[in-house]
């Protein structure tokens, strides 16, 4: 029903479209090489998203926790980076005016980092409504970092409700 009732408008876009690059173009590329032609894969600054982030809860910048975090993003490649970003906000693109314009459902949106009451058992969330990660109190770094990675990547793809 979707379909046919903007059928019309669709079909008139992808003629428009097909008009600077054509369809045939199209078909050599992935999703994601077209992602990274038209948004570029420039390296995620750490420090731009570090100081736009905001805690919440009984987390702040001095939070072991925390520290934990921004020690094994640091430690990422780029590409743990952005499937952390996806993990996070649903893009594994940054904002071209940096994460200081990180935006979710149209509005400002900066990353946020709060703790998880959870086990420490248990994986980070994400909430990529908010743009904000929950971290259970892990108390090493080796852990958080183990678990981050395994979250990011064991989820990839998944939307589960709590």
């Amino acid at each position: 029903k979707l379909y046919f009732s903007s059928k019309a408008q669709i079909d008139a876009f992808l003629d428009g479209f097909y008009s600077f690059i054509p369809k045939n173009l199209l078909e050599h590329f992935s999703v994601q090489e077209w992602n990274n032609i038209i948004s570029g894969s420039a390296p995620i600054d750490v420090d731009d998203w570090q100081r736009n982030t905001r805690y919440s809860g009984n987390y702040n910048a001095k939070t072991i926790q925390v520290v934990y975090f921004w020690r094994a993003v640091r430690s990422f490649t780029d590409k743990d980076r952005r499937q952390l970003l996806k993990f996070v906000t649903g893009t594994t693109s940054v904002p071209l005016e940096g994460f200081s314009n990180l935006r979710s459902n149209g509005q400002l949106s900066l990353f946020q980092i709060g703790p998880s009451y959870n086990s420490i058992r248990s994986l980070p969330l994400g909430h990529t409504c908010f743009c904000k990660i929950d971290l259970p109190p892990y108390p090493t770094y080796a852990i958080l970092r183990e678990k981050l990675l395994t979250a990011i990547y064991e989820g990839d793809g998944a939307f589960l409700l709590s």
